[in-house]
């Protein structure tokens, strides 16, 4: 035991008077006795309590004595030197909780294996992050126990992982206050900020870094695309292996195969395959049992069922591309009208798509009615022909039209909802009519010398589009993104929500009205769902699927940066030092133990 101020010990001096006091003996005190028999049958009693009455004066010197001595110790401020480590003050644990953590391990999984060695790194202070593609903290600064009781409960969610804000947040957590953060993960960060930058930022605040690698080899083959339209449904499937695979993958609904294809995959290679969207929930499943079965599954949501009228006017019979695909579409009620017979009187339509009619066939005023009823509500497209110019549209060209072109590149200019899915350049080669843009019209594609090739504008209350590809002249029919862009198309204009917002990727987070929501491991009331689990969410009549898409999260195998040795990101040392203890409030509180033990004493001998 060493001391601040060594002066504070001469207050030891007290104790001399104290002494002093217990040792002077008290004058006797004469008491007039009644009775003789009275002090024989009393004399025994006095006798016995003699030697109690002096221990309890005793006592109560003992407790002056030492309440005096530790007051004279507290003026000296006591203090020792112990032995100690940045754990011991606080330990902030991070566990990857991202899909790859669900890959097969020894006898578990990879999150098995962190939950039991986060387990062995529970000292002093205790925080907890999961590490999902939003880290939340579990526990902030608790006990062991606490600790202990939040690890039982944890489980690995089907998301992307995050570990560099996972690190930000544990230097938050610590703030000022040194500790040691350890983080259990694969290290196949997917999102999120730069683990070193993190790191250095942790150890420049003099904190200590551990990391405990679990990734490991694994046999791994799964979907790392989905695309969905209403009229067929694409997965890309991808061999992480170095050997070649052979398997099936099926499509189910309600358990029944719809459909199935045969997998034949050389090493670290993709390949595409495409089934028709079923209506309702659906599935579909590599059947391959490897180390990370959750990509080898995908959900999908098809709610639609309302058909959307379609009237197609053409006087086109044979490879009528756009007929066919409106036939495919299963939303999609279709009426074929040939002029002379359109009867645009008599029209109850949501679109009217106009394709290489005869105009020697045409009935004045037919086209004048056509655009008198789009612009009430509904939609109007306008697709090429080489005498296109010389038949009266009305004004349902958004342009008067030029001369007819050669081929040239179709490239998209806005990417949109029936768009997307032709990439974000140029998609196909076709002739055009050259035009000019005209003010309250969209360009939503456009030739490589600028020329508006695929053109919207708002017509009264509806719309009217010219679709400028002449298909019989251009490779584009012939594509698998042809029916999906008509699909999409149909029901943009026809005011149909995206199925895309029916499928979604695992991580996101939508806000709702506070409602019950059922989700596929459990029912809860939020009001703001996370899609953190893969398969099917219901809310507010909806059925939403969720699905784990992510070339990088599916590559469980991969040699992450600790072994690649591409990053220096060893875990840094954490040194043993040693710091001062004051035994101070030790000390008081001690003292105030005695007081109230003097207290009572007196109270009970009945001195006050």
């Amino acid at each position: 035991m060493q001391f601040t101020n060594m002066w504070g010990l001469y207050a030891l001096l007290s104790l001399i008077p104290l002494i002093i006091i217990y040792l002077i003996k008290p004058k006797p005190i004469e008491k007039v006795i009644p009775s003789l028999m009275f002090i024989m049958e009393e004399k025994k009693l006095t006798k016995r309590q003699t030697f109690f009455r002096r221990f309890v004066q005793n006592i109560i010197f003992y407790l002056q004595f030492l309440a005096l001595a530790g007051l004279a110790l507290a003026i000296a401020s006591p203090y020792i030197i112990m032995p100690f480590t940045t754990s011991s003050e606080n330990t902030v644990i991070i566990i990857d909780g991202s899909a790859s953590m669900q890959a097969s391990y020894g006898i578990g999984t990879r999150f098995d294996t962190a939950l039991s060695r986060a387990k062995e790194s529970l000292d002093g202070k205790i925080s907890i992050i999961l590490a999902e593609n939003v880290p939340s903290a579990l526990l902030t600064k608790g006990s062991k126990s606490d600790a202990l009781s939040v690890l039982g409960k944890i489980s690995p969610k089907a998301t992307t992982s995050n570990i560099g804000d996972a690190l930000l947040m544990a230097n938050d957590i610590l703030g000022t206050e040194k500790g040691k953060v350890v983080v259990l993960s694969d290290f196949i960060p997917t999102e999120g900020a730069d683990i070193m930058v993190a790191k250095s930022r942790l150890e420049s605040a003099e904190h200590v870094v551990e990391f405990r690698d679990l990734s490991g080899d694994s046999d791994n083959v799964g979907i790392i695309a989905l695309s969905v339209s209403k009229i067929t449904t694409k997965v890309t499937v991808k061999n992480f292996n170095k050997d070649a695979i052979k398997s099936d993958i099926e499509i189910l609904r309600d358990s029944k195969k719809l459909d199935s294809a045969s997998v034949s995959i050389e090493p670290d290679s993709v390949e595409e395959f495409t089934f028709a969207t079923p209506q309702g929930k659906s599935e579909i499943i590599l059947d391959r049992k490897d180390d990370f079965m959750l990509d080898n599954k995908v959900s999908i949501s098809n709610p639609f069922n309302q058909k959307v009228k379609v009237l197609l006017v053409s006087n086109l019979k044979e490879n009528n591309y756009v007929q066919a695909v409106m036939e495919a579409i299963p939303d999609v009620s279709l009426d074929v009208r040939r002029p002379p017979t359109i009867n645009p009187e008599n029209l109850n339509h949501d679109i009217v798509i106009i394709n290489d009619v005869d105009k020697n066939l045409l009935v004045p005023g037919d086209f004048n009615l056509i655009s008198k009823y789009a612009k009430g509500g509904s939609s109007v497209i306008v697709m090429p022909q080489n005498d296109l110019g010389a038949i009266d549209m009305s004004d349902i060209l958004p342009f008067p039209l030029g001369a007819k072109q050669q081929s040239a590149q179709v490239c998209v200019q806005i990417v949109n909802r029936f768009t997307k899915n032709l990439g974000d350049g140029c998609f196909t080669k076709s002739p055009y009519f050259n035009v000019t843009a005209q003010n309250g019209t969209t360009a939503i594609a456009k030739t490589d010398s600028e020329v508006p090739i695929i053109v919207m504008k708002e017509h009264g209350s509806g719309k009217a589009v010219y679709y400028g590809i002449f298909d019989r002249e251009s490779d584009f029919k012939s594509t698998s993104e042809y029916p999906i862009f008509w699909a999409e198309l149909i029901g943009f204009l026809s005011g149909a929500e995206d199925i895309g917002n029916f499928n979604v990727h695992t991580g996101e987070i939508i806000p709702v009205a506070e409602q019950e929501v059922s989700t596929p491991g459990a029912t809860l009331k939020t009001n703001r769902i996370y899609f953190d689990e893969t398969g099917f969410y219901s809310y507010s009549g909806r059925e939403i699927a969720s699905n784990l898409i992510s070339e990088k999260e599916s590559n469980v195998g991969a040699i992450n940066m600790l072994k690649s040795g591409k990053e220096s990101i060893a875990g840094s040392a954490e040194e043993a030092s040693e710091r001062e203890v004051s035994l101070d409030l030790p000390l008081l509180a001690l003292i105030a133990l005695l007081l109230i033990a003097e207290l009572l004493i007196v109270k009970f001998r009945g001195d006050a």
